[in-house]
């Protein structure tokens, strides 16, 4: 590829440096690991927090679920308002966290602009596709299925009624 670039007239001088691409390559590399990296922790404190909005729920909720026990309700229909409910949560994030990107990618629209007109590039940065919004969204309502079942699951159980 050298070679060829040296053949051109318009060409005086042609150097590949392919140490500078070999450390540009790592540092992307190292950047791509940090980001899957934050995304899991993000992942899970999603996880955590909803389960954990979902056990609050249950506790201020404990003496309705104890009437609904004694009443003869089954697990799956005490559990069932506060999966719905993790689900919404998870739901209602995605949404937000589509718009904070749509934001974010208008935002910096306008830089990236300036900086592509610099290398002479058309480089442009787009927002999420149709597919790519309902992919966020079926994971951030798996996300708040996945913590509501998992504190439902856990904290239904140790509520008994007393018979006082």
């Amino acid at each position: 590829m050298l070679y060829k670039l040296q053949k051109e007239r318009e060409v005086d001088f042609g150097k590949l440096d392919i140490d500078w691409l070999a450390r540009l390559n790592a540092i992307v590399s190292m950047l791509e690991e940090s980001v899957i990296t934050v995304a899991i922790l993000l992942l899970v404190s999603v996880v955590l927090i909803i389960g954990n909005t979902i056990r609050l729920s249950i506790i201020s909720r404990r003496e309705e679920i104890e009437v609904m026990k004694l009443v003869g309700a089954t697990e799956s229909f005490i559990q069932r308002p506060f999966v719905y409910t993790g689900i919404w949560y998870g739901l209602m994030g995605g949404l937000v966290a589509f718009i904070v990107l749509a934001f974010v990618v208008w935002w910096m629209q306008s830089a990236l602009v300036d900086i592509s007109g610099l290398y002479m590039s058309d480089f442009e940065i787009q927002g999420l596709t149709f597919s790519e919004f309902v992919t966020l969204m079926l994971l951030a309502s798996g996300l708040g299925f996945s913590g509501a079942y998992w504190s439902v699951h856990r904290h239904i159980r140790e509520i008994e009624p007393s018979l006082d």
